[in-house]
This record gives C-alpha cells, structure tokens and sequence, in this order.
C-alpha cells in the first residue's frame, strides 16, 4: 500500500474517531452507546441522565484551554469511580467529543432516582473541583442537570428514542429557577459565614426537663433568604448544598457550646452524611473546640428524597453509630420515611410531623396513626420526638399516649438564646421558660 492510500486512511480513521471517543475525558461519545442502552432496556425503563456545565466558557477564556480539558478529563475520572463504587449498573458517554456534557444512562431507574442522582452530581462535581483547583474555579463552573427516560418500543428505531430522551432532558436542564443571581447570593452568603442558629428546646415530659435542642439556620442576608426552606432549596438548585450544609453544621456546633450535657441535633441532609468520609474530620474538630462529645450529636435527616444508594448511605450511619453519635428522622408519618427505610437504617429517634399533630384531639385516624408509629418505635427501640405541638389539647392526647419528647410553640419558639431551665407546668394552660 503506497504512503499516500496510508495516510488517506489515517486521516479518515482519525476523523472518525474523533467523533465516536473524546480525547480529553478519555469516554466514548453517544453515537457509541446505542447497543448498550439495547441491553439496558432488557432489564427495564432506561433512565437518561445528562450533565452540563454552563461555566465552562467563562472558565476556559480565563484559565485557557488547557487547563479547562484537565478539569472536564478529572471530572470524568470521578464519576465514572463512584458510579463504579456505588455499584449502579450504567453506561456513561460524552454528548460531543469536544463538547462540555456527560451522558449516563441508568438501568431499571425511575424520576427520584434520576433526580437523586442528579443533585448528588450537581453538588459533588462542585466539591471535586474544589478539591483539586480550588473554590474560584469550582464556583464558575455551575453544573446542571436533566433527565428523562428511553423505553422499550419495537415499533420506534432506538436511535431516534435516544435522541427524542437526550432532547428532553437537555429541555428540563434549563432551570430557570437555577439562575445566576441567586447563585451569587448564596455563595456571598456561604463566604461570609452569614448563618444565624436558632435554637428550639426538646421538652422531656416525664420530669417536665429540657432534654436538648434542635438548631435551626436562618440566613442573615437579604429577607428572601432568611427562610430556611428556601434558602437550602436555592442551594441545592447551584450546587451549593454540600458547602452550606457544613456551615450550618459548623455555626450549629460553635453557637451550642452552653447546651452543657444535653443533646444537640443538627438538621443535615442524606446527602451531606453521604460525604461522611470527607464532613467528618470537619465535625470533629469543631466538637473538640467546643468540648461537645459525639455522643451529644444527633444528625436529623430532613432532606425528602436523596438517598441515592441505600446500601451506601447505611454503612455511612453505621460509621456515625460507632463514633457515638446519633441518627433521626424528620417528617415520619408524611410520606418520605416508609416503614422498610425506617427499619434499614434503625433510628434512635423519629421525629413526628407536625401536620399529623394538628388538632390530633378531635381526629380519630390521627391518634390511630400514631398509635402504630409508638408500636412500630417500640419494636425498633427508637424514641418518639413529637414536633410542632401548640395546643394544649394536643400535648394532653400526647400524654395519653405515654410520649415523652415534644417541641413546639406551646413550650417555646426558636431564639437564638438557648434556654436553660423549663419553669412551667405542662399542665398548665401558660407554659413559660
């Protein structure tokens, strides 16, 4: 074969190759992925998940092209391991070869699967980079995601299925929630540390004792963030969950340092205790200044759908267990704690809804429901926290019930004081501290 015909060959083989595999992230790209999906779908709905990152022009007019297909090969690098750690069946693609997105597509997935997953991206992208290039650039990059699902349907070529499902998802990445105001904000707002804790006592009802406290973020920016709903919900939305969570926790631990021996819980997401590897030195040092032990420390979930991987979640409980320190469950009864979760991660506390509590007194199904919560709690040796009581009407069907542990605005609202002794009766009609 002359030199010529050989070199015609390489160049139409390199053309092609640059299409079907990317050479900075090291990933074959979509047009590649058609008979993978195929046997995807033999196990089930196909979910597509795609990740974008909106900053990366910004960051490649700065820091150069160089340093920008670094980042997008180590970012590929580390969700390929932890898919891999996870041991989630996937395929993952890059959309283009040059492009600045990734595409996974999950097996047997359904929509809270996808978007568990996609806020644990979100957010761990955002600390992969700031890890290795520092919070400037993690901060520019802004990744986002969407996703949607590939079905089996003999009668559509699968080519086009995939195309209509990556359109789809690119459609829903376009948050326009997730805009770059409110980025700007909370990460002012994470930068200068401007958390306030409130702290709402946990009332023991057996010795009418304060048994501990539940710390409570507000944010001390502008009104609009000041709600802690919002403000967490804003954080996730920008991939700033991780970063605000750990402040809350630090402000919580540094603001409680009269609580004394009584208990402290903190609210934290799954998500946060899923970075247990990396939080936990974090926590630990801050106890130590503050000379809490581990054993005071009650982590709360409250966040309602990101446990993306139970059996990894599970062994990051376990490692929390072993410290000493304590796990609860917020919002039971409403849906997000069903029975078998509550069983697998065993609790020590539940923490009863408010809105299951509301008027309980003139509700027949309301005090059944929580007569099988007391049942169940019994059989998995968990104790009761009853949140959001402020008649007292509830607090007397609540005692007739034989609960011990209750919060809410019958005995005090959140302050940034923390209460030291309880002066009321609880069976008085004026409680006061």
């Amino acid at each position: 074969m002359s030199s010529k015909k050989e070199n015609k060959i390489r160049i139409e083989w390199l053309k092609y190759k640059s299409i079907l595999n990317c050479e900075i992230s090291h990933l074959e790209t979509v047009h590649l992925s058609i008979e993978k999906v195929r046997s995807l779908l033999e196990q089930g709905p196909v979910g597509l998940l795609y990740i974008y990152f909106e900053g990366g022009e910004e960051i490649e007019e700065e820091y150069g092209w160089e340093v920008y297909d670094n980042l997008i090969d180590y970012i590929s690098q580390n969700i390929k391991k932890w898919l891999r750690e996870q041991d989630i069946t996937h395929a993952i693609y890059k959309h283009f070869a040059r492009g600045e997105s990734f595409i996974i597509f999950v097996a047997e997935s359904g929509e809270e699967d996808l978007k568990k997953l996609g806020f644990f991206f979100r957010t761990n992208i955002t600390e992969f980079v700031k890890n290795r290039y520092g919070p400037k650039l993690a901060y520019a990059l802004e990744p986002r995601f969407g996703y949607s699902f590939i079905f089996q349907q003999p009668i559509i070529r699968l080519e086009r299925s995939i195309e209509r499902a990556l359109r789809e998802a690119i459609r829903k990445s376009e948050n326009p929630f997730r805009n770059r105001r409110n980025y700007i904000k909370i990460r002012e707002l994470i930068e200068k540390e401007a958390l306030e804790i409130f702290f709402q006592p946990i009332i023991n009802l057996k010795d009418h004792s304060i048994y501990g406290y539940e710390a409570l973020s507000r944010g001390t920016l502008p009104a609009f963030y000041r709600a802690p709903t919002l403000l967490f919900q804003i954080a996730r939305e920008s991939g700033c969950l991780i970063d605000l969570e750990r402040l809350a926790v630090k402000k919580a631990i540094s603001s409680a340092k009269n609580i004394g021996k009584k208990k402290l819980f903190m609210n934290t997401s799954s998500l946060y205790l899923q970075n247990l590897s990396r939080e936990i030195r974090y926590i630990l040092g801050w106890l130590k200044v503050e000379d809490i032990s581990p054993q005071q420390v009650v982590f709360e979930i409250t966040e309602k759908s990101a446990i993306t991987n139970m059996s990894f979640f599970k062994a990051s409980v376990k490692t929390l267990r072993k410290m000493g320190f304590s796990i609860a469950i917020d919002d039971v009864g409403t849906g997000y704690s069903s029975l078998e979760v509550l069983a697998q991660l065993e609790p020590q506390y539940l923490k009863y809804d408010r809105s299951l509590i509301i008027d309980i007194h003139k509700s027949f199904i309301k005090r059944e429901l929580l007569k099988s919560l007391i049942n169940f709690a019994s059989g998995i040796k968990s104790k009761i926290i009853v949140e959001g009581v402020e008649k007292k009407e509830e607090l007397d069907v609540l005692k007739d019930f034989g609960i011990e542990l209750v919060q809410g605005y019958l005995f005090a609202r959140p302050s940034p004081e923390i209460i030291h002794k309880f002066k009321g009766n609880t069976d008085s009609e004026n409680l006061e501290y």
